[in-house]
């Protein structure tokens, strides 16, 4: 149970023989759990294939390609050998995913478990040949590329303007910010008119590295949609913003009938307006209604002093 996932070189030798030794006491249970990835319930499916991809053996890696390379494999049989992490599972995995296109949009995004310069020419090809779905998973394997050609692919998916999928691109620009991020992020909030792609969109820019974010970010805070001006102000804030430039636009939003940019606006004020937040939290604090009562609540941890 308390073997690494990869070896130590400093004990690999010694250990080594030890922790094979435990893997053929437990192919047994191994070679069950197998087989209950396959054909149990889904529950028992899911937790069954975890386990396999745990069991880095021969027989267990020979037995979960052979299923994939058949054309028939579940989602959690591709899942295990996703999890097994070795240079064969990978290579059934790339194999296997040049034929996937329509007919496996869902094994798309366990791509994301392999070394992204492997994964990158497999999901250019496959951008075209899948439906919506299978470009949102392409966007979540893309999770870890970092290179230029896979921001070309992200800026291709976020074109196609298919919701989900444009939600992935930006996740991944904002878990792996760079800093030649902020044309497309702009590119992607002035194409998108729903709110929760624009608001997904200024909150991205809040993470990124650009020295023109601030004066993008700034420009969204006199956007028509209060959510737009509530992530705005959050994102600013996130940068480290001084709350003194912001009091004239937080202003207004303490009164909005939206209750996350009313929020937003008095954290923004807490630290500029310490009486007008505390009056406001109070009044939060005592309403019928139970989010703004713990909202109210989250407030006054931002106060300091006896009175809160």
């Amino acid at each position: 149970g308390g073997a690494p996932d990869r070896w130590q070189p400093a004990w690999d030798e010694k250990a080594k023989p030890g922790v094979d030794a435990g893997y053929q006491v437990l192919f047994p249970a191994a070679k069950k759990a197998l087989e209950l990835a396959h054909s149990g319930s889904h529950v028992v499916r899911q937790v069954a294939s975890m386990a396999v991809g745990r069991v880095p053996m021969a027989q267990i890696s020979s037995a979960l390609a052979a299923r994939v390379n058949s054309g028939d494999a579940s989602f959690h049989d591709a899942a295990a050998l996703a999890e097994l992490g070795t240079t064969e599972s990978h290579d059934v995995m790339l194999s296997c995913a040049r034929k996937w296109g329509l007919t496996g949009t869902d094994l798309i995004a366990l791509l994301s478990t392999i070394p992204p310069e492997q994964t990158l020419p497999v999901l250019e090809a496959m951008e075209s040949r899948t439906d919506a779905y299978g470009r949102t998973n392409i966007a979540v394997a893309l999770g870890q590329d970092r290179s230029p050609r896979g921001r070309e692919l992200l800026a291709r998916l976020a074109k196609r303007r298919e919701g989900w999928s444009t939600a992935h691109v930006l996740d991944v620009l904002q878990a792996e910010p760079m800093t030649d991020d902020l044309p497309l992020i702009q590119s992607i909030f002035n194409q998108e008119q729903h709110d929760f792609l624009r608001v997904l969109a200024v909150r991205t820019a809040g993470y990124a590295l650009a020295s023109a974010t601030v004066a993008f970010v700034k420009a969204r805070t006199q956007d028509p949609s209060q959510r737009v001006r509530a992530a705005a102000l959050e994102a600013l804030a996130r940068m480290r913003v001084a709350p003194e430039s912001l009091s004239e636009v937080a202003g207004p939003l303490t009164e909005a009938p939206l209750l996350k940019a009313r929020v937003t606006a008095l954290l923004v004020l807490s630290q500029v307006d310490s009486d007008r937040v505390a009056a406001a939290s109070e009044s939060m604090l005592f309403s019928g209604e139970p989010i703004q009562r713990l909202e109210g609540a989250y407030l006054l941890g931002y106060l300091a002093g006896p009175e809160s």
